[in-house]
């Protein structure tokens, strides 16, 4: 259900939106957490936040922490394993979920990725309040990544890291800031909701089958931040060649896809503010 002040997360976008502000809309993220963590009361907070305890909803139990991603000036984010029962059940659903501590050259990748996301105005802000444990994956091959987030763990996700292999650094700054705004639009949705109908499905240009419009209204916005980010790292000029490169790649694959659901705002089953949200997230931008 959506929180009883459903008009402030509203308000806030809809002036976003008139200001012409980033995608992701920075402080939106934080505003989202700081609402998130106090309709939680005293069970659990930023810091005893963990997917474990989350799922058994013990904010005092288990919680492997096998190591942390440090951020100037924030709680360091958790990288945490979980029990072989729990992996067990991921590895069903084709997640490969990893139990041993990064190597030093894993977490120099992730400050590297975190380096890159502050090219978007508070985007590696908006990240760290919403990403409290990440869990490591497996990778899929050389060239391959994969990453997940669920909505029943309001504050986790789970990525490979590439290390050694080329574009690893925007690559994991990709599939960071790809869940990080699964989150923070799952959150969005508690406050004001997107959709009035949540059976409807479409044709996905991601997943290349018929999905439910939720679905798609996730992958416009999580792809459309990416493709802004991506816009705002490469005017920032500090970039080498491979970098030019593999932005000029993305964006075109995105832009791409994007248009294949360009008429996503026109859906009946999406409420007046999740047409709005839609058409915005749509419109022309750079």
């Amino acid at each position: 259900m959506p929180f009883a002040t459903t008009p402030l997360v509203e308000g806030f976008i809809s002036e976003a939106i008139r200001g012409r502000a980033s995608f992701w809309v920075p402080g939106l993220a934080q505003l989202l957490a700081q609402r998130f963590w106090q309709c939680r009361g005293r069970a659990f907070d930023v810091t005893t936040y963990g997917s474990l305890r989350w799922l058994r909803s013990d904010p005092l139990g288990l919680r492997v922490e096998v190591s942390a991603i440090d951020i100037v000036g924030a709680d360091p984010i958790v990288i945490e394993a979980l029990p072989l029962q729990t992996r067990q059940g991921y590895k069903a659903i084709g997640l490969d979920l990893l139990t041993e501590a990064p190597t030093t050259e894993d977490i120099v990748l992730f400050q590297d990725a975190f380096t890159l996301l502050k090219a978007g105005s508070g985007l590696s802000d908006a990240v760290v309040a919403l990403v409290r444990s990440v869990h490591l994956l497996a990778g899929s091959g050389n060239g391959y990544d994969t990453s997940h987030s669920e909505p029943n763990l309001p504050c986790s996700i789970f990525v490979s890291v590439p290390t050694g292999q080329q574009y690893a650094e925007f690559r994991l700054a990709e599939s960071i800031l790809h869940e990080a705004m699964h989150l923070q639009l799952t959150m969005l949705e508690k406050e004001a909701p997107l959709l009035c109908n949540t059976s409807a499905t479409g044709y996905s240009p991601w997943q290349q089958t018929v999905r439910p419009v939720k679905g798609l209204l996730h992958g416009l916005f999580v792809f459309s931040v990416i493709n802004q980010w991506l816009a705002e790292l490469r005017a920032g000029g500090v970039l080498g060649e491979e970098g030019h490169i593999y932005i000029a790649r993305r964006r075109a694959q995105i832009a791409e896809e994007v248009a294949m659901v360009s008429e996503l705002s026109v859906y009946p089953a999406l409420t007046e503010f999740g047409r709005t949200f839609a058409d915005w997230l749509i419109g022309t931008r750079s």
